[in-house]
């Protein structure tokens, strides 16, 4: 859906669209944006996370990038940062929610009328609306409280294909479509997105959001851990027990590994 949206965009702006292989590495991305003078590129957190990498990596700048828009998962504030730091001449890095349900934009920075930062997924569209409710109670929560992201629109679909079961599980009695993802807004209206809540680790009685633990590991072991993903395993004291698997840096891999796992474990 993302793909389509961003062919038709880039038409009703009148901007070329150069379409590229689904399965792109950080070097042929690089390469692509060079050789085509791209000035914006739509990519996933993690493609953005492997590119500044490989741009820190290697010294090479991509001068003619003005905008990055970025979707399909949470982005962690620290790679946004790494990626304004690696851009020297970006000038929007913009994060926007939506889903194929959606069949459009859920929420954008496009009308915020603010810098564009990555860290907020933005306000709702045209024709959108968005609320954040209590997972259990359905109960509509305030600013900086944590639930259920909830959207209407006038394009959103109207069933699954012959799946009476998931349908009913997508809408709400009011008609709202439930997003499945956890987040919140602040007092401007700006929504973040937390996690999945199918994600969500149930530890001790408490919600743990495999994000922010990988948001901590990576901004405290950003030297040492390149990529981190953070799931529950069945723990018989805990109910889940949060595991990280990580992918070491060059200089992570130089080092003893016990070592980066203690000190892993001691952050959390």
């Amino acid at each position: 859906m993302s793909g389509m949206f961003t062919t038709f965009a880039a038409l009703l702006d009148g901007a070329t669209c150069a379409v590229t292989p689904a399965m792109m590495g950080p070097i042929d991305i690089m390469d692509a944006v060079e050789k085509y003078k791209a000035t914006a590129a739509l990519l996933f957190p993690s493609q953005l996370q492997g590119l500044v990498r490989e741009m820190q990596r290697t010294g090479r700048v991509l001068p003619s990038m003005r905008s990055i828009v970025v979707g399909g998962s949470v982005l962690p504030t620290s790679v946004a940062e790494a990626a304004r730091q690696a851009f020297a001449s970006i000038e929007n890095l913009m994060n926007t929610y939506g889903m194929t349900e959606s069949c459009g934009i859920v929420t954008s920075q496009l009308k915020t009328g603010k810098p564009h930062t990555g860290t907020d997924v933005g306000v709702p569209g045209a024709m959108v609306e968005v609320k954040v409710v209590d997972v259990v109670t359905g109960r509509k929560l305030g600013p900086h409280q944590t639930g259920e992201i909830c959207y209407r629109n006038f394009s959103a679909v109207k069933s699954y294909y012959k799946r009476p079961t998931e349908t009913a599980e997508l809408f709400d009695k009011e008609g709202w479509c439930k997003s499945g993802d956890a987040g919140y807004y602040d007092e401007d209206g700006r929504f973040y997105i937390v996690d999945r809540l199918k994600q969500m680790i149930k530890c001790m009685g408490n919600q743990v959001v495999p994000a922010e633990l990988e948001e901590l590991l990576l901004r405290e072991h950003g030297t040492e851990i390149a990529e981190v993903s953070v799931v529950g395993i069945p723990d018989s004291k805990l109910g889940e027990a949060p595991a990280a698997a990580v992918v070491l840096t060059e200089k992570g891999r130089m080092c003893d590994r016990q070592r980066v796992a203690q000190s892993i474990k001691d952050t959390v």
